[in-house]
């Protein structure tokens, strides 16, 4: 699988992805807790890294969903995303993986994360492309 990672002191964002599934985790330093932030995402976005195609959209409490901004350009979709991106809420660290064939990921692409907490917006990564092994 091709991957990368980068960050912050705070927080990371690690992502690789082969023939059939974008994998990712963010991976907290330990000193912040899961459930203090309210919504995790991670943003795709499939040509230079500024507007994404998709946020996948996290809860610790097991919600998942997708803004899929391919249907309309100037609206973001709200709707469930599949269950097969399943995230993992562990010790810090948020895993999962999205299916490359239903959101259309291409083989190569941007991604970014990004919490909230109800409130503000808080980018904690920087774009960063990611090529595909296939």
């Amino acid at each position: 699988m091709a991957s990368n990672k980068v960050g912050t002191d705070i927080v990371s964002l690690s992502a690789s992805c082969d023939s059939e599934y974008l994998a990712f985790a963010l991976d907290l330093d330990g000193s912040l807790d899961l459930q203090y932030f309210r919504n995790y995402f991670l943003g795709v976005d499939f040509e230079g890294g500024d507007q994404p195609e998709y946020q996948f959209g996290f809860r610790p409490n097991g919600d998942v969903w997708v803004f899929d901004q391919t249907i309309n350009k100037n609206n973001w979709n709200d709707e469930p995303a599949e269950m097969d991106i399943n995230p993992v809420f562990t010790e810090g660290i948020i895993e999962g993986r999205i299916p490359r064939k239903k959101y259309n990921v291409p083989d190569s692409f941007y991604v970014f994360g990004r919490v909230t907490e109800g409130g503000p917006t808080v980018d904690f990564t920087k774009w960063f492309n990611i090529g595909c092994i296939t």
